[in-house]
């Protein structure tokens, strides 16, 4: 909306004069504020949306990316947002306001305030605070003259009095409102339904009277028993509401989880025994939910907590419990917990003993000790270790390995053990497995995020430009679902936004899209403009992950520690880590000795990353993760960014050049040592930066400039060279490229012996009207000056001259 159907839409809202020019001013203003975080905190970043964002100084309005300050919070509420669609503007980081505020010694002090969000509805206008529910809790037990908690809802009460006077509604939103899974799912559906799926009325008819009878099911049994191409029409129809999922408790990514119902009250029931038995796991990390409990069951735990709980006493369609079952249900669950109410029937079938809970903590202890140990062991060794300590010991017999395998995934590696081994900079050197913080998983689809780093490899290589032997820079993108490499740069150069870039070419080249989210550190490069610019461009969200914690960033770093190890270790020019350089004698220096082929190592390079890696068998007996992410993509499509390979993707990810050199009349210009021309600059003479001059990173004989509201290209003069084309030429065809018409009429006069304009383009009326008046022997083509008279122009004869290429 422009800004005149905003503050119409604002007036019908009844809001006052001071409310409407605040919200104006702020949707015409930047963000207030920039967001960032502090060592080991949040996740913050950029999203892109198709909300309006921003009105420009005409009151136009734009598509801003939107700033978030938490992964888990902010993100999600935005993401929640765009999928409900009912927001008509999104402004993050709106003008700062003053509030009025009573201190602990009750007097009154004026602090500043910037909302997370302002969110403008058909309904209302809210300013919207996000926190974590601990958070909020701290703030209401230390600051209780500005929070308060009313019926599981907070309040800042400086803020509500200050926006209510306007006419504003404040609204604070805690991440229990916000459900990581919820949000994954919401991403799902809007992302297949934003690629053209539908749903037609048969196919959801056949839906619901197929699921009425079976649920509930899975998402790989529904597509199977209604013989869908994919997932679509399932998605589609939770979408709409024909069936039913605990979509805050359960991934619809998951195609094996049971489920899809076919009535709210069922996904309900389903939703209450996935929570709770997720508590539980969490409480008791040596216990699987498969494995105290059957997924088919999950409906009637659901409905027994409902009924002890007295949140649904009476279900449709079921049978009422008598009321000596009520009353055993719960005595059992006060007794036990959730755990106490799983069906005890006979077909569940003869399960064996659960683990004692010696046994579990032993198993739990050892590898605990083994993810924190220095020398960095293997889950081999790790459980041999525990096998000999248990055989000692223990009473009964020792796990499988494929348990103990199990049991070590679910472990995630904690911040305890982390600090125990020397701080969080020490743990991050040597405690090699997981992540220290206990982060919610970022990707549940392939080309959701993907993590992007730069690595010195450990090898020297010999540089032709340079003439002498260096280290290569590997820039690599990893996929976070698998984690599986998507493309990978090698150069020479330091890293930069250019081959950043240049990275997110080879992926589009190489998959034909990008992932949703990129995920990097804080590095210059990918902060910068250039690069910030190019994923907005693709509509690409941006995820920063906090300084001082690697580990948010294992996936691409493993895959570091992969290729040195597989590829430069046992190679010539390998580096070893060197501890103490004086120790080693300059002439026994690595860069002393022979060089690597750096051919042959990016060949080896791709080769590990695309061919090896992807392909590696499981331990666990699961495929393999290129197997993996083929099977998801052939039930669920195919995810991501699509891009076409044309010339906005060659120019978007080519870097910006900085220049002060000119144009000249001739359309050439100067690059350092180089010459270049571009045919669409003829008779111009300006400034080079006036027309938005683009480098290409893998062709450097090519700049791509904007003439005339169209890209094209430049070539240097080696280039040309190297087609055919010579300074004569260029000079002979400059000679027809006037701005004058009269002095292009008498130069066609001399180039044409029958006095006729150039048939290609728009021919003067005078010149079509009446023959030209130069002599029929004015001699050879020889004697002409400037001379070479054929009947076409240079541009007819070589197409990459013409200025329309569109090839």
């Amino acid at each position: 909306m422009t800004e005149d159907d905003l503050r119409l839409h604002l007036a019908k809202l009844n809001l006052p004069n001071s409310a409407i020019d605040y919200v104006v001013t702020a949707a015409k203003s930047p963000p207030a504020l920039k967001v960032s975080s502090g060592p080991g905190k949040n996740l913050t970043g950029e999203r892109s949306t198709a909300l309006c964002t921003h009105l420009d100084d005409q009151g136009v309005p734009t598509l801003r990316r939107l700033q978030f300050g938490a992964l888990s919070t902010e993100y999600a509420y935005l993401a929640i947002l765009e999928y409900t669609g009912e927001a008509l503007l999104v402004l993050d980081q709106p003008t700062t306001v003053t509030l009025s505020v009573l201190n602990r010694r009750g007097r009154r002090q004026r602090v500043p305030y910037t909302p997370d969000f302002l969110v403008v509805t058909d309904a209302n206008v809210r300013i919207v605070q996000i926190k974590k529910r601990s958070g909020a809790e701290e703030l209401v037990r230390d600051s209780p003259l500005r929070w308060t908690k009313v019926d599981q809802a907070f309040k800042d009460v400086a803020a509500d009095a200050y926006f209510s006077e306007i006419g504003i509604e404040h609204v604070v939103v805690v991440d229990t409102d916000l459900p990581w899974n919820r949000v994954q799912n919401f991403e799902l559906i809007r992302r297949r339904r934003d690629s053209g799926a539908h749903l037609t009325e048969a196919e959801g008819s056949r839906i619901r009277r197929w699921i009425s009878r079976n649920s509930p099911v899975s998402v790989a049994e529904l597509v199977d028993a209604m013989s869908f191409e994919n997932a679509d029409p399932v998605l589609m129809a939770i979408g709409q509401g024909l069936i039913f999922a605990p979509l805050d408790d359960a991934l619809l990514s998951d195609s094996n989880s049971r489920v899809l119902c076919s009535t709210e009250e069922q996904a309900r029931h389903i939703g209450g025994a996935l929570a709770s038995i997720q508590r539980l796991t969490t409480t008791a990390p040596g216990m699987a939910a498969p494995e105290i409990a059957d997924p088919a069951h999950f409906d009637e735990i659901g409905y027994r907590l409902s009924v002890v709980r007295g949140t649904n006493p009476v279900a449709e369609g079921r049978k009422t419990p008598a009321l000596r079952t009520v009353q055993r249900w719960r005595s059992a669950y006060a007794a036990g917990g959730v755990e106490a109410l799983f069906p005890k029937w006979h077909l569940s079938g003869n399960r064996t003993a659960r683990l004692s809970s010696d046994h579990v903590s032993y198993i739990l202890e050892t590898i605990k000790l083994a993810k924190s140990d220095p020398t960095i062991k293997t889950r081999t060794k790790a459980y041999q270790g525990y096998k000999d300590g248990w055989s000692e010991r223990g009473s009964c017999e020792p796990v499988s390995y494929e348990w103990y395998c199990e049991l070590w995934r679910r472990r995630k590696h904690n911040a305890e053990d982390a600090f125990g081994k020397g701080g969080r900079r020490l743990a991050n050197a040597v405690a090699v497995h997981g992540n220290v913080d206990d982060q919610v998983p970022i990707a549940t689809r392939p080309f959701q995020v993907a993590h992007v780093d730069h690595c010195l490899a450990p090898a020297f290589c010999y540089d032709t430009a340079k003439e002498r032997k260096s280290k290569p820079w590997l820039t690599l993108l990893v996929d976070d679902f698998g984690p599986e490499p998507i493309a990978c740069v090698m150069r020479f150069a330091q890293p930069s936004a250019e081959v950043d870039q240049l990275l997110l070419r080879v992926c589009a080249r190489r998959h034909g899209r990008l992932p949703e989210n990129i995920f990097s550190d804080g590095g210059s490069d990918f902060r910068s403009n250039e690069f910030i610019g190019c994923l907005a461009a693709f509509n690409v969200h941006w995820i920063n992950r906090p300084p001082s914690n690697p580990r948010v960033g294992e996936p691409v770093e493993r895959t570091f520690g992969t290729f040195a190890e597989s590829v430069c270790k046992g190679n010539p020019g390998y580096t070893p880590d060197i501890i103490n350089a004086r120790a080693l004698s300059a002439s026994k220096h690595p860069s002393r000795g022979p060089a690597r082929d750096f051919i042959d190592m990016c060949e080896r390079t791709e080769h590990l990353l695309f061919d090896v890696l992807p392909n590696l068998p499981r331990a666990d007996g699961a495929p393999t993760v290129a197997q993996a992410r083929a099977d998801h993509e052939k039930l669920y499509g195919r995810h991501g960014v699509p891009i076409t390979i044309d010339r906005r993707l060659l120019v978007l990810t080519s870097h910006a050049l900085v220049t002060n050199v000119s144009v000249e009349p001739s359309g050439s210009f100067r690059i350092g040592e180089d010459r270049y021309y571009c045919a669409e600059l003829s008779g111009i003479s300006d400034k080079l930066s006036k027309f938005r001059p683009r480098k290409d990173p893998e062709d450097p004989t090519v700049v791509h400039v904007f003439v005339r509201g169209v890209w094209t290209e430049a070539k240097s003069r080696l280039a040309l060279k190297n087609r055919g084309r010579t300074d004569e030429s260029i000079i002979a065809d400059q000679a027809t490229r006037v701005a004058d018409k009269s002095a292009k009429k008498r130069r066609n006069e001399m180039l044409h012996r029958d006095g006729r304009a150039p048939t290609d383009g728009v021919q003067d009326e005078a010149l079509r009207e009446q023959p030209s008046e130069a002599p029929q022997d004015a001699g050879t083509a020889d004697q002409i000056p400037h001379a070479v008279a054929p009947a076409k122009t240079l541009a007819s004869i070589v197409p990459w001259l013409r200025g329309d290429r569109s090839q």
